[in-house]
Parts: structure tokens; sequence; C-alpha cells
């Protein structure tokens, strides 16, 4: 009986070339990549030594990049200070009032604008 291997296929390259290599290190995602660019300049940072590296992050994947509008509802309170329920309606609804840093997602409010899609280049 064959055993068979899995392939794994990866979505992304980061090319890592200096004067003398080139080195191909595939990863899932694209943050995975740059995380690994950070990694190694501050690997370089750490001891102080300079270097010549150049980063490209390639997708190889024949996955494309969508923009997607989309909109949700969120609930919260504002503690407005007014001599009045009509003043503190009236400073709530002002555009220049801050949103409330309490809000919670309104379940089921999430959507997307299908008309306005588009790939990214």
């Amino acid at each position: 009986m064959k055993k068979t291997i899995p392939v794994r296929h990866y979505d992304f390259m980061l090319i890592v070339t200096d004067e003398e290599t080139v080195d191909r290190i595939p990863y899932d995602t694209e943050q995975e990549a740059q995380d690994a660019i950070v990694r190694i300049e501050n690997h370089f940072l750490e001891k102080r030594e300079r270097h010549t590296k150049t980063f490209e992050i390639i997708n190889i994947s024949k996955k494309k990049i969508f923009r997607i509008p989309c909109t949700w509802q969120m609930y919260g309170t504002l503690h407005i200070e007014a001599e009045s329920a009509e003043e503190a309606n009236k400073i709530a609804n002002n555009p220049e009032t801050s949103l409330p840093t309490n809000g919670e997602y309104i379940g089921d409010s999430f959507e997307t604008e299908e008309e306005e899609i588009e790939e990214e280049e």
C-alpha cells in the first residue's frame, strides 16, 4: 500500500535577497510574511549589524483579494451634561459629538454592499 503525503499549499512567498543569496520562504498569509520581515529586521537591530537584504512579498495563490464595503450597527450610551433632555439630545445628535466608547454589536446587523465589491489590484 502506497502512502500519500499531503502537499501543503501556501498563498504567499517572501523573497529575501542580499548580495549573495536569494531565499524563498512560503507563508499562509501576507501578515505572517510581514511579521517575518519585522523579525529579521529586529534581529539585525539587536545585534547592531547593518544588512543589505531586500524583501518582497508575492501572492502565489490563485485567490484574488476583494474590497467589500460593509456596514453594521452598534448600541451604546452617551453621558451628556445638559440643562434639559432636549438639549442633551441635540448635543448627542451633533456631528461633532464623539461616538460612545461602550458600544456593543447589534446581532444580525452586518451587511455587505454586493454591487460595490471590487477586486484589488
